[in-house]
């Protein structure tokens, strides 16, 4: 009998564990414009995130979604979800076609 050797991908995307509504929720969240200047709640969340490595109300994030969440933080009103969920899907299929 031959052993068969099954390698798992591994796909690296914390919004995995994350209901769509909570998705929605983060997202709306980041968006709004309240605090100093033109930046507000969710670049807050965006810059705590990058120093803690974790999001708020979900797992712990790696290095990549550290400095997306960093460069989110610096541009005012944008919702740093959006984009690691787009850079999520891209690396995903990255691993899947290797």
């Amino acid at each position: 009998m031959e052993k068969q050797n099954t390698v798992e991908q591994a796909s690296y995307n914390p919004y995995d564990k994350l209901s769509k509504t909570s998705i929605i929720l983060r997202t709306i969240l980041e968006s709004i414009p309240f605090g100093l200047g033109p930046y507000g709640i969710g670049d807050l969340i965006s810059l705590y995130e990058g120093v803690k490595g974790k999001m708020i109300f979900g797992p712990k994030i790696d290095t990549v979604d550290r400095i997306i969440s960093f460069i989110a933080a610096l541009i005012p009103l944008v919702p740093a979800t959006p984009f690691r969920l787009f850079v999520a899907n891209l690396r995903g299929k990255i691993t899947r076609s290797s």
